[in-house]
Order: structure tokens, then C-alpha cells, then sequence
């Protein structure tokens, strides 16, 4: 089955740049993504029915944009004026706010943090998820997507305990382009719906093949870069003084 889903893959690939959907080198798309919440019915969630309608609220107010051209990808929130200043805006906004670069060509993937008072550049593992490709499929605005998911761990300093999550996404085969949001990627086609936690996910709304709203991406020129040990490290040191200042 996997060996017959590679080749339907494969076969994706070749015809859609036969028909000369994807965008040329120096071509960018844009791809609009909005955020939510999957439905959650067990006991907890129900008892905080509340508190999970006023998250999904704000994240109905937040849009995401994906740029990306053959080599290099570019994702992040859009700015937006906001008047929501309630605090689960305030925290969903807080904890969405990353963006993503990524060059294929060097082999780079970067995070950008700024919810520590500064900008922060986290270097990433360019393949940072190990996905397994299912014969799950699923129609996303027209475009057929398989399921991909893994199983990612992280050791957590703070909490001194190691965390894991199961990443599952949807991507694309006949829009051949290993790019998707919140650094969601590293597939054969594009994602247009993925979760890092189960929980929030981002979904495409709109796919522009041939967009000039900007013309070249580049890689973040500001803000300090650092490994992922050390960002647990200015991590740790910035809770700590928060802990200190109360």
C-alpha cells in the first residue's frame, strides 16, 4: 500500500509541473491560513466550555500568511488592528506569534520568538519531523490531501520532563512544494491543514499561485540566533526573573 501511495505521490508531482501549476523559480505564492480549535469532547474540556469558546473566538480573529517560491518559504502572522484586549486574546496572540523561515537549498529552518520582551532566531533541525505518509485522503478547497503524522519529542528544561506531541497535517501532492505553516512541512506537497498538538491547528483559506506583494523572500536580518539548548537557556533565565520580580 505504502509502495502504491508513493507512486500516486510521484504521479502528482509530474503532472502538475506538466501542466504548469506551480509557480516558476523566481515566482512566488501566497497562501492566507487561519487558526482554530478541533473539537474537544472530553470531560475537561466540557467543564471549560467557556474558557474554550473565548480561545476559539480569538483565534477567529488572527490570519496567517505563508510566502514561498522554489527554494525558500516565509510564514507569519498578519498584523492586524486588534481591540480585543481581553486576555485570552492576549495569550492566544502570544503563543501564535512565531514565524518560520525555511531554505530548502541550504538546508535551513528558523523560528523566530518574540515573546521574551526580545527577538529571538531559533536554529531548528531542518527535518525536524520524521512524518509517516497514510492512505488517509480528504478534500481541502478542492485539492485532494493525505494524512501525514509523527511523533515528536522535546525535553522540556522549566519542567525538567520530556514532552511529547503527535503532529498530523494534510498536505497536497499535486501542489509539490515542501512548505506549510507554524513549521509544519517537509512533505511531498504543500500543507493546507496541520496540528503540532492536536488541539490548535491552521487551515489554508486561499492560494495565490502568482502573488506580488513582495518579491523576494529573505532570511530574519534581526534579532539574535541561537541554538535550541541555548533559547531554553535565555528561556529559563527570563521566567526566572519573572518569578524573582513578584
Amino acid at each position: 500500500m505504502k509502495k502504491i501511495l508513493l507512486l500516486i505521490i510521484l504521479f502528482f508531482n509530474n503532472t502538475s509541473h506538466s501542466q504548469k501549476t506551480t509557480p516558476e523559480e523566481n515566482k512566488i505564492t501566497k497562501v492566507i491560513y487561519k487558526s482554530n480549535l478541533y473539537d474537544d469532547n472530553s470531560e475537561q474540556s466540557n467543564k471549560n466550555t467557556e474558557l474554550r469558546n473565548s480561545i476559539a473566538n480569538a483565534h477567529n480573529a488572527f490570519e496567517y500568511v505563508l510566502y514561498f517560491d522554489k527554494n525558500k518559504s516565509l510564514f507569519s502572522m498578519v498584523d492586524v488592528i486588534d481591540t480585543d484586549e481581553s486576555l485570552e486574546t492576549k495569550i492566544t496572540r502570544q503563543l501564535v506569534n512565531d514565524s518560520y523561515f525555511k531554505d530548502n537549498f541550504k538546508k535551513e529552518k528558523i523560528k523566530q520568538n518574540t515573546s521574551l520582551e526580545k527577538i529571538v532566531n531559533i536554529i531548528l533541525p531542518f527535518e525536524e519531523y520524521k512524518w509517516s505518509i497514510s492512505n488517509e485522503t480528504k478534500i481541502i478547497d478542492g485539492y485532494t490531501c493525505y494524512k501525514a503524522s509523527c511523533i515528536y519529542q522535546e525535553y522540556d528544561e522549566n519542567r525538567k520532563k520530556m514532552l511529547t506531541f503527535t503532529p498530523f497535517v494534510w498536505f497536497a501532492p499535486s501542489l509539490p512544494h515542501s512548505f506549510g505553516p507554524a513549521g509544519l512541512d517537509g512533505l511531498p506537497g504543500l500543507v493546507l491543514e496541520g496540528t503540532f498538538n492536536g488541539r490548535l491547528y491552521f487551515y489554508a483559506t486561499k492560494i495565490n499561485l502568482n502573488d506580488n506583494t513582495i518579491k523576494k523572500i529573505d532570511k530574519f536580518n534581526n534579532g539574535e540566533y541561537v541554538t535550541e539548548e541555548e533559547y531554553q537557556k535565555i528561556e529559563k533565565e527570563y521566567y526566572n526573573k519573572l518569578n524573582d520580580g513578584r
